[in-house]
């Protein structure tokens, strides 16, 4: 393996766990820092949609290097699915936790940046090898 792919995966790795442990955290690890307040979330970018469009920013650039860490492997495909299913488990494991709550739109906008993600690596395998 070069070396190049393996700092992808290290980066993927300590994304996943970074993104996991934001989750799973109670409360707003992140609005706990910036405003002294566990249940207030930040905005990336003002919008219309609140803070899920966080969730779509997470999800795309969690799966995107995920996706580039194994490109060439046989494991491509199941990490396909792998993101599709944690960016619906990560969300409905707020139904569970104190100071967390499941909203669908931060599901939808989790499913959203997972399958830009899938969109994207496939254009890119399509250009660079002629094939998916």
């Amino acid at each position: 393996m070069d070396n190049k792919i393996r700092i992808t995966r290290y980066i993927y790795y300590f994304s996943l766990a970074s993104l996991i442990f934001v989750y799973l955290f109670p409360g707003s690890i992140f609005g706990f820092f910036l405003y002294s307040d566990l249940k207030q979330q930040p905005n990336i970018i003002p919008n219309p949609f609140g803070t899920s469009i966080n969730h779509f920013f997470a999800f795309f650039y969690l799966s995107t290097v995920g996706l580039f860490a194994y490109l060439k492997d046989l494991k491509f495909k199941s990490m396909i699915f792998f993101f599709i299913l944690l960016s619906i488990l990560l969300e409905l494991s707020h139904l569970f936790l104190p100071a967390r709550s499941f909203q669908t739109l931060d599901l939808a906008a989790n499913l959203l940046g997972t399958f830009f993600a899938i969109v994207i690596i496939f254009i890119y395998k399509k250009i660079k090898y002629g094939k998916i």
